[in-house]
């Protein structure tokens, strides 16, 4: 088996930018239309550059889905020995076999191969929900924000394998963060 390339890495990092910059951007459209009063005009051309931005990241990440998945299967036993080595480096001693069981119990390393196999069908309803609520805004100058928590864990999941690949003590700290929220 050949070991993660160079070429891996650089295309797991665009993944794991454009996963980073969707879930950003959901912060900040959540953040904006957590609010009674309606929508001032300028704002409202604000969440439309958001929301469209979020829609082309959307299908961006269900484009990559196919590669994230190989990456996945292809190189699943050497991201888990680098997750196992990042909370190694990351975790006290004493606390890492707590940690590492605490994880085995909710599905283990391979939970999130499973969450981000779900990313193809959740970014399209994603798009669709934001698109109406985008809709929503226009006609009354509000909507309810934020992607899914479904959405949230499967773009996690997919963001924890493509970090440990690129960064592993970032994509560590996220599979642990995905076991906390997702399992």
């Amino acid at each position: 088996m050949v070991g993660i390339t160079l070429d891996d890495r650089i295309h797991a990092i665009r993944v794991q930018t454009t996963i980073e910059r969707l879930l950003a951007l959901d912060v900040v459209w959540t953040r904006s239309l957590d609010r009674s009063e309606p929508l001032r005009q300028e704002q409202i051309g604000s969440l439309h550059s958001v929301a469209e931005e979020m829609r082309r990241l959307l299908s961006d990440c269900e484009r990559d889905s196919a590669w994230l998945l190989k990456f996945y299967d292809d190189h699943q036993d050497e991201l888990a020995a680098l997750w196992k080595q990042a909370v190694a480096k990351a975790v006290r001693e004493d606390s890492q076999k707590a940690l590492l069981s605490r994880v085995e119990q909710k599905g283990g390393f391979p939970a999130l191969g499973q969450l981000a196999s779900k990313i193809p069908e959740i970014t399209r309803s994603e798009s669709t929900a934001v698109a109406k609520k985008m809709r929503q805004i226009l006609a009354n100058g509000h909507a309810p924000g934020d992607l899914s928590q479904n959405a949230k864990c499967f773009l996690k999941g997919g963001l924890a394998v493509v970090a440990l690949a690129a960064e592993p003590l970032f994509g560590a700290y996220i599979a642990l963060e995905v076991a906390d929220e997702c399992f």
